[in-house]
């Protein structure tokens, strides 16, 4: 009784609705096939428990097969450690607003506010692409000398779940009396701004920091054309997704393993 593809998809979208909703401890399978439109039995047979099902939506984070099928056109140009930066912080900001996203982030709060087994389970699928990735920027900065930071680990780690949780605030206070004193208007464009400028402030030293070039419109251009093609492709667009693509652009030929991330061949970069 094996599903296709196309099915699959719309069961994993009734789960992350559902989940949304009424949360993992409350989600019941039977609420999920009903949404999706098939028989509960059905849904039993390819996923057998509720908690293959979630570790399924999980490992949409990853989203390597999507984006080892998806044509990357890398940059015809090399890129400072400064640009690739502020290509990931940019991307990053994105995300939460893209269109795309549907109920991606109440699903992600329902799943880390799940408890630690849980998330422990979670943590043994996830690949630690984006941390790892920017982390290796952030390495190839301190070569460069433009960067000049004492824990970048820390900061690879929180950048985008502060970007999310600061989202999430403000979804939940939107069109309230509290939402003007504390997300100054424009509003989403102040908050970008400033997790850009704190972020750039935190990772350069003060000398290189006050010769910053804004981020060109061509890159800028490139992340949302890759936001919009692959949200057409997937359920939700996670940091993992956008910035394997962001490596590709860059011509990064590196791979990701425990150890963190390692190039392939130094020569593939002409570095």
């Amino acid at each position: 009784m094996k599903i296709s593809e196309e099915t699959k998809i719309v069961i994993l979208k009734a789960a992350i609705e559902e989940i949304s909703e009424v949360g993992i401890s409350n989600v019941r399978t039977h609420n999920i096939a009903k949404r999706a439109g098939v028989a509960a039995g059905l849904l039993h047979y390819h996923f057998k428990t509720k908690e293959n099902l979630i570790l399924e939506i999980a490992a949409l984070f990853s989203g390597s097969e999507l984006i080892d099928d998806l044509i990357i056109t890398p940059l015809g140009r090399n890129c400072s450690a400064v640009e690739k930066m502020q290509t990931v912080i940019y991307a990053l900001l994105e995300l939460p607003f893209s269109k795309n996203m549907g109920n991606c982030f109440e699903f992600y709060h329902q799943m880390f506010g799940e408890g630690n087994d849980f998330i422990r389970k979670f943590l043994e699928h996830y690949p630690y692409f984006a941390e790892n990735y920017i982390l290796y920027i952030i390495n190839e900065g301190i070569e460069e000398k433009v960067f000049d930071i004492i824990h970048p680990e820390y900061f690879s780690f929180t950048i985008y779940p502060t970007i999310i949780n600061n989202f999430s605030i403000h979804k939940i206070i939107h069109k309230t009396d509290m939402e003007n004193s504390i997300f100054p208007d424009p509003y989403p464009e102040t908050f970008k701004k400033y997790v850009t400028d704190s972020s750039m402030k935190i990772l350069m030293a003060p000398e290189k920091l006050s010769r910053l070039k804004p981020l060109s419109e061509d890159l800028k251009n490139i992340v949302d054309m890759y936001i919009e093609s692959i949200g057409r492709k997937t359920l939700m667009i996670s940091p993992t997704m956008m910035l394997k693509v962001l490596s590709k652009i860059f011509n990064d030929n590196i791979e990701n393993s425990a150890d963190g991330i390692t190039k392939k061949n130094a020569s593939a970069n002409g570095k």
